[in-house]
């Protein structure tokens, strides 16, 4: 038996923070990585651009002095009060 094993990954980036995201399923969405400031507002507007895509979980990992910490977050319908989107860099 073989599998074909595809890895889907981005690296986002804001002035004040990185992270990278993978798609381990059609639900889910990882955010792995997080370097920097993330705020509340950071979080809700995430939950705007997944929601948007169609995932309704998020992994959230981060390192905290050393420890692996991670969170899962189920998102829920779309802040109206935060405008978030995303764009790919062109060079």
């Amino acid at each position: 038996m073989k599998f074909e094993v595809e890895n889907v990954q981005q690296i986002w980036r804001r002035p004040d923070c990185t992270f990278t995201v993978t798609y381990p399923t059609r639900k889910m969405v990882c955010v792995k990585g997080l370097r920097g400031n993330f705020t509340r507002h950071d979080y809700k507007a995430l939950n705007n651009i997944f929601w948007g895509l169609g995932y309704r979980t998020a992994i959230f990992e981060r390192d905290q002095n050393g420890t692996l910490v991670e969170q899962v977050r189920h998102l829920r319908r779309p802040f109206t009060d935060i405008n978030a989107t995303t764009f790919e860099r062109t060079q």
